[in-house]
């Protein structure tokens, strides 16, 4: 079948495209969406298969009532008038003829339902291991994308110098804006030292009268 033909060449050219194109993700998606068109076609088909099938089996079910009141007639003239009776038993072997082909055209029918069925399920379980794969590949993709990136030194360097550029940058812009107060910082230590300063002053202070104490007494 034509269809049979087309589920296999998809199946068999999706490996090969994907090793040839290097937006993996891309060509998986289409080879998916070219999979799912054909799922869409098959349905479709099996749907009007199904309806004809039905029609067919109203017919056949028509026929079976016909022939059925042939036979009532044949009956109904057998004893009255034999002549119609034949008449009503020749009518009701062409209804039989009509059913037989319908019947025939029945199995046939029911054959073709039977092989769409198949090659519908066929086709929904390969989208779904196709669309299972992507998704695990995707995935592994992504985390090996990170880990090559965590790994890399020199991305790493690269942007810890990135952030070092823009702390810097940062600060400048800080410093013009007045954020951080030079001015109030240098005063502060001014004071500090100016405090320290005095305070050791008045240790040596402490210790040279405290020498010259000690050398009167002596």
């Amino acid at each position: 079948m034509k269809t049979r033909r087309i589920i296999t060449a998809i199946g068999a050219s999706i490996d090969s495209f994907v090793s040839k194109v290097e937006n993996h993700e891309a060509v998986a998606d289409c080879a998916i969406a070219d999979v799912r068109g054909a799922a869409a076609t098959l349905k479709v088909q099996q749907g009007k298969t199904l309806s004809q099938l039905q029609r067919i089996q109203q017919q056949v079910n028509e026929q079976q009532q016909f022939q059925q009141r042939w036979q009532k007639r044949a009956l109904k003239f057998a004893d009255q008038d034999r002549s119609k009776a034949l008449q009503c038993i020749k009518q009701g072997k062409e209804v039989q003829q009509r059913i037989e082909r319908l019947q025939y055209q029945q199995e046939q029918y029911q054959n073709m339902v039977g092989q769409l069925t198949r090659n519908l399920e066929e086709v929904e379980a390969r989208l779904e291991q196709l669309q299972i794969k992507k998704t695990t590949l995707s995935s592994r993709s992504a985390r090996n994308s990170a880990f090559n990136c965590m790994n890399n030194h020199s991305a790493v360097e690269e942007t810890e110098q990135l952030f070092e550029r823009w702390e810097a940058k940062v600060l400048k812009d800080e410093y013009q804006e007045g954020v951080v107060d030079i001015d109030a910082n240098n005063q502060f230590e001014q004071q500090i030292v100016a405090e320290e300063e005095a305070e050791a002053l008045e240790l040596e202070l402490d210790a040279l009268m405290s020498e010259q104490s000690s050398g009167k007494q002596e």
